[in-house]
């Protein structure tokens, strides 16, 4: 493949990533960082515009990508590592051999030969932006429900057993056990009206 600037390789690992610099004419330059959010920008420093960078396949690649498209401007190859049979069969297999290998690769290989894997779109990525605050946010609602739930149970001095959020949106299903109920019979015409307000969980109340 040819290029203007450098060929970049990243091998990634769970909190640093080494890189290797190759040059057209074939020096060799090797550094390291972190790939926390100070560390990715240090990485896009040291990039260039007309740099061509490959990057094994991961969810971390797919942010790196994006950043360094953003800021630096240059190319990103995102690489399936299941096809990258030149890695996985090296006898040495270390960050630093998988980073010069990636570069070399780049170097060697025209793009059609490469197994690319392609990333998300900026609308993509504002979905899963989306999505993301949605999981969370019910994820929060959920467990203050469970927990409004059980303190109704304390109330009325029963054991409330929750079995999970309820896929569809029906009426409230309470299996009310009142054989050998300690609690009086207007007490026990109140529990659905108390809890339903969260129809949207299975309960199972055991006097």
């Amino acid at each position: 493949m040819e290029a203007s600037g450098r060929f970049v390789g990243i091998d990634l690992g769970k909190r640093t990533y080494d890189m290797c610099l190759v040059e057209p004419k074939g020096k060799i330059t090797r550094t390291n960082g972190k790939t926390d959010f100070k560390g990715i920008d240090k990485l896009c420093e040291k990039l260039g515009a007309d740099d061509l960078v490959a990057i094994e396949a991961c969810n971390l690649a797919m942010r790196i990508e994006r950043r360094i498209r953003q800021t630096v401007g240059c190319k990103v190859y995102i690489l399936n590592p299941g096809k990258l049979a030149v890695i996985y069969m090296s006898t040495r297999k270390t960050h630093k051999e998988d980073a010069l290998k990636l570069a070399k690769l780049l170097k060697n290989h025209d793009e059609d030969e490469l197994p690319i894997v392609t990333p998300p779109t900026d609308e993509e990525w504002e979905r899963r932006k989306l999505l993301s605050e949605y999981k969370s946010l019910k994820g929060a609602r959920t467990r203050e429900v469970k927990m409004d739930i059980k303190s109704v149970g304390k109330r009325f001095n029963i054991e409330v057993l929750i079995h999970g959020e309820k896929v569809e949106k029906t009426l409230t299903l309470i299996e009310i056990e009142k054989q050998n109920s300690p609690l009086p019979k207007n007490e026990q015409e109140k529990l659905p009206l108390v809890l339903q307000p969260y129809d949207s969980f299975s309960c199972v109340l055991l006097y």
